[in-house]
């Protein structure tokens, strides 16, 4: 009965991870295993303009190091800053109009 209640909390606890479309999980895993040695990488989720978008952020061994900003369809919207320093996503400041929901991953 007592490996029962483990195995139980076990499967519970296992099955709390982040609920992602599936390409995204595919983009995060393609991301992370460019970005392995790169510290400062991340990916992290926010509400931008009423939906839910994601930001797959460089680190340190790129130069010019950009954010992508994915939509949940995985298309590319906007790629902020890198070379031209631009930080606008659709016409809006995306830092000013933007909201953290989650870190989903980090270097």
């Amino acid at each position: 009965m007592h490996y029962l209640r483990i195995l139980i909390l076990f499967l519970f606890f296992t099955s709390c991870g982040q609920d992602l479309p599936d390409c995204i999980e595919e983009q995060i895993d393609e991301f992370k295993s460019e970005q392995e040695t790169c510290k400062g990488a991340k990916v992290e989720k926010y509400i931008f303009k009423e939906q839910t978008v994601y930001a797959l952020q460089e680190g340190n061994c790129v130069f010019d190091a950009g954010i992508a900003i994915l939509n949940e369809n995985c298309v590319t919207i906007c790629f902020l800053y890198g070379i031209s320093g631009d930080g606008y996503c659709e016409g809006l400041h995306f830092v000013d109009n933007a909201t953290l929901d989650d870190v989903i991953w980090e270097q």
